[in-house]
């Protein structure tokens, strides 16, 4: 290519730049005069003024010789000869020598290739340096998400923790991580619309309330002396969440790999600092319909018929038609009513109850109580 023959030029003396060039092969067209062809950074073309159908631009990086010379010869009009078959050796069709030709003058039909060591290094830099001044220019729109396309796509992609999906193009997978980037996140409400347009189930994140250990512990390594606030209180614990996601039973998948994917959501969502603490699957509900029994009505007829045994004159009969009209009854179906009784008190150090010994103060034991909620008195360890 001419770029190698520029990268020859530069080295010094002590090389030998001569491509220690051999006859490829020979090419004319038999069917009009006038054919020209010329090689040039590694494509054969041919001209035919009288016949520009003929016309052929041949990519030499598909072809070896070998391949090339088959390729010509099956073209209508042209003739191959000549070919390079040293030792059954045939190299690829790139090692052609850059240059032009017209069969109609002297040797003009003949294709040399290189077969310099030299030549063939820095045929290869060359091929390199044409790539690398092609991906520069396009570089610029390869840096925007807007107009980048494949692996550099991709590259950016990962830039941006958003990696493309199986299948997925780049018309689908540019607006999409553009849409991750500037959607809202970090806060309960961000994280639930994520969750819902991720899986299509509605879904909620709610603040989580959660106490450390309540203190004090009365296990005698304290005594009351005033020195201590004996104040069961627990300090809270921050930065906790509960996800509460629906889930379809019939079409979800697999529950498992549903909270991975849920999780993974979260996680790409939440604030620094802030954790997930528990992620729940609602919104599912199991319920039977039937219809409540109903009782059949049906109609009741009576004929009656009056005859005597007179031969003549013959009474004719008539039937009379009695019916009875519906008896329906309703009724409504039984329900379990529910009643919940709660008893709860608080124990204060205000002096109605004193340390006498009637009463152990350490936990696990049980208050029994009556429906009224009066204390029946008995203090029954558990």
């Amino acid at each position: 290519m001419r770029l190698t023959t520029k990268l020859i030029g530069f080295l010094n003396r002590i090389w030998d730049k001569t491509p220690d060039q051999f006859l490829a092969l020979r090419l004319n067209y038999t069917l009009a005069p006038g054919m020209t062809w010329e090689v040039s950074d590694g494509f054969l073309t041919t001209t035919v003024p009288t016949m520009p159908g003929a016309n052929l631009s041949v990519d030499l990086s598909q072809y070896t010789l070998a391949g090339l010379a088959a390729f010509l010869s099956a073209q209508t009009g042209y003739a191959v000869s000549d070919l390079y078959t040293a030792g059954n050796f045939s190299p690829s069709a790139l090692v052609l020598v850059d240059g032009a030709g017209d069969p109609a003058q002297s040797d003009g039909d003949h294709l040399y290739g290189f077969s310099s060591l030299t030549w063939a290094y820095l045929d290869a830099i060359a091929a390199e340096l044409n790539t690398a001044q092609q991906q520069i220019v396009a570089i610029p729109s390869e840096m925007s998400v807007a107009t980048a396309d494949g692996e550099w796509l991709d590259l950016l992609g990962s830039y941006y923790a958003v990696p493309r999906a199986v299948g997925e193009s780049d018309a689908q997978y540019a607006p999409r991580m553009i849409a991750v980037v500037l959607q809202a996140r970090s806060n309960n409400i961000a994280i639930g619309q994520a969750i819902t347009a991720a899986i299509g189930q509605p879904a909620t994140v709610v603040d989580a309330v959660e106490y450390g250990a309540t203190t004090p512990l009365y296990d005698s390594l304290i005594t009351f002396d005033g020195a201590h606030d004996y104040s069961a209180s627990a300090e809270p614990i921050y930065n906790l969440f509960d996800v509460t996601t629906g889930y379809d039973l019939l079409g979800g998948g697999d529950p498992t790999a549903f909270l991975l994917i849920v999780a993974g959501i979260v996680e790409s969502m939440r604030a620094a600092g802030t954790f997930l603490r528990s992620l729940l699957l609602s919104g599912s509900v199991l319920s039977d319909a039937f219809a409540g029994p109903a009782d059949a009505t049906s109609g009741m007829s009576a004929a009656v018929i009056i005859g005597d045994a007179l031969a003549s004159p013959a009474d004719t009969s008539s039937p009379m038609p009695v019916s009875f009209g519906a008896t329906p009854d309703a009724f409504t179906p039984p329900g379990d009513g529910t009643d919940d009784l709660e008893v709860s008190y608080t124990t204060k150090f205000n002096g109605a109850v004193t340390y006498g010994g009637s009463r152990p103060y350490a936990s696990g034991y049980r208050v029994d109580q009556s429906i009224s909620g009066v204390p029946t008195g008995t203090l029954t360890p558990l």
